[in-house]
Order: structure tokens, then sequence, then C-alpha cells
């Protein structure tokens, strides 16, 4: 009987070893996987990097293409439409509508003034506008610049060269001081009427 239960234990003893090692392997044999991934994508990026030449200013013609434009051409753009739209419909309309005369005039502010200086400015800032390096030396692009700043520098020159900038600057300054006296009277007209409502019991 006593042996029985040594050959019970031993059995016993050797199921329990096995399974122990059954499970391990198994475990082994789901992590192998898993290190192989991780190790993987390791070995790709040790590949060697192909350089690739850096273009600089002041070597060679710079073009936008490709290149977001500096925030003066849109801006520009943007501003001139608004005032062409303004002076040109919004204002007279509401001119019209409110004191039944025709028309305002704003100087600089038609499309054969103002348009035009638009359409100049996107000529400077267009993607197929290409500055030579003596237009890069003229806009003061240093060695030490990188092309974003070059081409800013050289898009601000090429709109400063504009031919009627001082004519088209003095219609605008006549322009901002016709819109300040108009909009002097608007306010005291909308101050007096607040003040006539206020005063009605």
């Amino acid at each position: 009987m006593n042996h029985l239960k040594v050959i019970i234990l031993i059995a016993a003893a050797v199921l329990f070893f096995a399974s122990l090692t059954a499970t391990s392997y198994a475990e082994q044999r789901t992590i192998a996987p898993k290190q192989i991934q991780k190790t993987a994508p390791a070995a790709v990026t040790q590949a060697p990097a192909t350089s690739t030449q850096t273009i600089k200013p002041l070597q060679q013609s710079l073009m936008l293409q490709g290149s977001m434009p500096p925030i003066i051409c849109p801006a520009t753009v943007n501003i001139v439409n608004d005032i062409l739209k303004i002076s040109q419909t919004d204002v007279p309309k509401a001119v019209q509508a409110y004191t039944n005369q025709g028309s305002v005039d704003f100087p600089g502010t038609s499309e054969n003034v103002v348009g035009v200086y638009r359409n100049y400015v996107q000529d400077c800032c267009s993607p197929n506008k290409s500055f030579t390096v003596q237009d890069q030396k003229n806009a003061g692009c240093a060695n030490s610049d990188n092309v974003s700043l070059c081409m800013d520098k050289v898009i601000k020159y090429c709109i400063s060269q504009y031919p009627q900038r001082s004519s088209l600057t003095g219609l605008l300054f006549q322009s901002v001081q016709k819109t300040n006296n108009v909009n002097a009277k608007i306010t005291q007209l909308h101050d007096k009427i607040n003040q006539l409502r206020n005063m009605i019991p």
C-alpha cells in the first residue's frame, strides 16, 4: 500500500512539472513574435538617410511655388477687395436708402486705382514669379537668411516698387480724411438721436 502512495506522489509530481514546462514553453512562443515585432522597426530606422541639396538665397533664382506667401500678399488682396465692395456698393446703397442721394466718391478706391495696385501685388506674389540673385541683393537678403525670410524680403521689396505708390498713398489719405469726417457726423447724429430718444417721457 505504501508503494502505491509513493507511485501516485511521483506521478503527480511528474505531471505537475510537465505542466509547468509546457506553460513556460507556450509563454515563450507567444512572447517571441512580440519581441520580433518590436525590433523590426528599429532595423528599418537604422538605414542611412539620403541627403538632399538645400536651397539657399543668393545662390540661384528663387520662386514662391510650393511655399506659403508672406502674410502681406493675401492681406493686401483681401483689404483691397473689401474697400472696393464697401466704397462702391455698400456705402452708396446705404446713402441712397437713407438720404436719397445717388453716389459717394472716395478718392483712390475705384477699380482702376486701388484695383490696379491689387493686381500689381498679386503679380509680385505669383507662384511663377522668379527673383534673381540681384533682386535678392536689392531686397537686402543675407547669406544667413533662410529661403522663407529672403522670400519675405524680396516680395515686400517688389511691392514697394509700385510706380504709382506716392499717388495712391495721397489719394487714400484723402479718403481716410473723408471717412473720418463722415464718421464724425454720423457719430454726432447717433448721439443726438439717442439723446432725444432718452428725453421722451
